[in-house]
Formats: structure tokens, C-alpha cells, sequence
């Protein structure tokens, strides 16, 4: 990535993380723990989801043959 890239990837980031933020309960802020729980719920759920679709998305428009099945030699 060039440094442009890391710079709005930070950005974007950044804004990610208030919106997650904003949507977790306060009980869930009160420890390290309770705060790494809340964080890995939010990345299963929310953004696991939309980057899995994405790379398959894009994977499946670079290569439309790519069926995840071993074509014979």
C-alpha cells in the first residue's frame, strides 16, 4: 500500500471503530475483557461479514471460472 492507502485506511478505520463504538452497551466497556468480547462480536457479525463478501465478490469477477473446484489437468 502506499502511504496515501495507509493513511485513509487509518482514517476509515478510525470512523469504523466510533460506529462500533457508539454501538456497544456501556457494560460491555468496563473491563479488558468485556471490551475484547465486544470487539470480536462486532468483527464476526459486522465486518467479517462485508470483507468475506467483498474478496469473494471481487475474486469471483477477476476469474469467473473460479468455481473453488479443481479444474482436470
Amino acid at each position: 500500500m502506499t502511504p496515501e492507502e495507509n493513511q485513509k485506511l487509518e482514517y476509515h478505520l478510525k470512523e469504523l471503530s466510533k460506529l462500533l463504538y457508539a454501538d456497544t452497551p456501556p457494560e460491555a466497556l468496563k473491563d479488558f475483557e468485556s471490551r475484547e468480547l465486544a470487539v470480536r462480536e462486532h468483527l464476526f457479525r459486522t465486518v467479517g461479514p462485508v470483507l468475506g463478501n467483498f474478496f469473494w465478490l471481487m475474486g469471483s469477477r477477476l476469474n469467473p471460472d473460479a468455481s473453488g473446484k479443481s479444474k482436470p489437468a
